[in-house]
């Protein structure tokens, strides 16, 4: 739907209206942007808009590859789909450019993209996510794999996952998470589409090429 209450329904995201306000107001006070989360909802700009709904986005960065040549660029698709390929829903985690992150992710934070979204306001127009916030675990990468460890994060306040809607310019690449398995035996009935809904924590994936290696140190 193009209507944001009825969008909510559909993606089971209740707080959806709350969050595109909050975006705006980032957008409109961007010095005041690190409290938006924290400021009364009556302050933020009222939204009654239409959205267009996108399944997918494309990064495009520079990545040294065997398909992509010692210069060449790499091109990425990012989903956030309920149905792929007739199947499970799809929804890609991410790279996303943030301030005052732990000092080896060189200001990358990681989240899960829940809905790409965009619509015009006070004549201008913002292409965006909804995104579920991963935490990084300890300050530094487990010593056994060399790679970090993260886990969805909670919102006390709402107690839910802790969402927030961001510029789409801020999402830099798709991330690779890897769940870090326990001992237990996983049931022959478990659908892979799910794995990042029902395990936790998960390592990053810093091999999975030479442009995750180089930035995820």
């Amino acid at each position: 739907s193009k209507k944001v209450e009825v969008l909510a329904v559909q993606i089971k995201q209740p707080r959806l209206l709350e969050l595109l306000r909050r975006f705006l107001y980032t957008q409109m006070i961007p010095e005041n942007a690190q409290n938006a989360l924290n400021v009364p909802l009556a302050e933020c700009p009222r939204f009654f808009e239409k959205v267009n709904v996108y399944t997918s986005a494309c990064a495009t960065y520079h990545a040294p590859s065997d398909p992509s040549g010692c210069g060449g660029m790499h091109k990425q698709y990012i989903w956030a789909t309920p149905r792929w390929w007739s199947g499970g829903y799809r929804f890609d985690c991410v790279f996303v450019d943030v301030e005052n992150s732990p000092a080896g992710i060189n200001g990358l934070g990681i989240a899960r993209v829940r809905l790409f979204l965009s619509f015009t306001y006070a004549q201008k127009t913002y292409q965006c996510a909804l995104i579920h916030w991963f935490g990084f675990l300890g300050q530094q990468p487990y010593n056994m794999t060399g790679m970090w460890v993260v886990q969805p994060e909670d919102d006390a306040v709402n107690h839910g996952p802790r969402l927030e809607v961001i510029p789409i310019s801020y999402i830099e690449r798709g991330a690779h998470l890897m769940a870090k398995f326990s001992s237990s035996r996983i049931p022959a009935s478990h659908q892979y589409y799910k794995t990042l809904s029902t395990f936790s924590p998960f390592y990053i994936n810093n091999y999975i090429d030479h442009h995750a290696f180089e930035r995820i140190r």
